[in-house]
């Protein structure tokens, strides 16, 4: 485990059914998430994607939002890459 692990939360799995995307609410969703993490004194926001085609719109959300690739790692027996991102908090509740 990281040292700074109990500074992070993670964004587990979600997604927005197809006949919702496009209204921002994976956005909203995502913007929530950032506001507790900050209430909660957290410094980061952590997830992991894939590069893989079906997640291409939730790469682009992220990197939207400010997340950086930390880190990559391929996945056995498959044809993707597993992607980390983190978003660095700002403390307090802006």
């Amino acid at each position: 485990m990281p040292e700074d692990e109990k500074e992070a939360n993670w964004v587990a799995w979600f997604c927005v059914e197809p006949d919702y995307r496009g209204k921002g609410l994976g956005s909203r969703l995502l913007d929530l998430m950032i506001e507790k993490s900050k209430k909660a004194g957290k410094k980061f926001l952590r997830l992991y994607t894939s590069d893989g085609e079906i997640e291409k719109e939730a790469r682009e959300l992220y990197k939207k939002s400010g997340f950086v690739t930390t880190k990559t790692k391929k996945i056995e027996g498959e044809n993707e890459t597993k992607i980390y991102m983190e978003l660095k908090l700002n403390s307090g509740n802006e």
